[in-house]
């Protein structure tokens, strides 16, 4: 009986542990899918933004992120608060600027404040500079 006892238990343990891997795979995949835009993932369009852009200036990469919308607000937190590289931060900041100005409703955009308040923090000028630009219509809120 013990024997029976101990084998359903293994068995057990191996078909949760199973069930866990695939759903951690699944959520992966469903991510990984989320982030990407036009066959590209995010990170690689916000390499192509072009920063020191002028008001007049064409920014395909940024009428693209621009255009895929608020969706794109978490995956562009996610980069201003872990990319290694400043600037890929300062440009994380500066689409979620454009896309917030443009969507100032959208339910998106509470959830990115608090990487913006990170950016502030930042080191680099750059990265504060935009990130504090990108606040300044919530400040009074």
């Amino acid at each position: 009986m013990k024997k029976l006892g101990f084998s359903l238990f293994c068995k057990s343990a191996i078909l949760t542990a199973l069930f866990a891997t695939l759903t951690q795979s699944c959520a992966r995949q469903e991510e990984s899918t989320r982030s990407q835009i036009a066959g590209r993932p995010l990170a690689s369009w916000v390499t192509d933004v072009n920063i020191e852009r002028g008001l007049l200036d064409s920014d395909p990469a940024l009428d693209v992120l621009v255009s895929v919308g608020p969706t794109v607000l978490p995956g562009l937190a996610e980069i201003l608060q872990r990319d290694l590289s400043t600037t890929q931060q300062a440009k994380a900041a500066d689409v979620i600027s454009v896309i917030a100005h443009r969507n100032p409703g959208a339910p998106e955009i509470p959830g990115v404040i608090p990487a913006l308040a990170s950016g502030t923090e930042s080191q680099v000028v750059r990265v504060r500079q935009v990130a504090v630009q990108a606040l300044a219509p919530w400040q009074s809120r």
